[in-house]
């Protein structure tokens, strides 16, 4: 998700606020679920996650 404004302070010249949100809604990516069979108790257990969680950006640019 990205939010931006561009905002004019010459006339070619602007300045440009950016906010950039990777996994906005912070939804967990679980790992692969636990396949030894050797150990019976933990079959099929997750016990990890994949990625980040949520992640916010903020950026400005000089644009002429």
């Amino acid at each position: 998700m990205s939010l931006s404004k561009n905002i004019k302070i010459h006339e070619r010249v602007s300045l440009q606020i950016r906010m950039d949100a990777f996994n906005t809604f912070n939804h967990p990516n679980l790992g692969t679920p636990n396949a030894a069979i050797t150990s019976p108790a933990n079959v099929g257990t997750i016990t990890s996650q994949n990625g980040e969680s949520r992640t916010v950006e903020f950026a400005g640019k000089i644009i002429f």
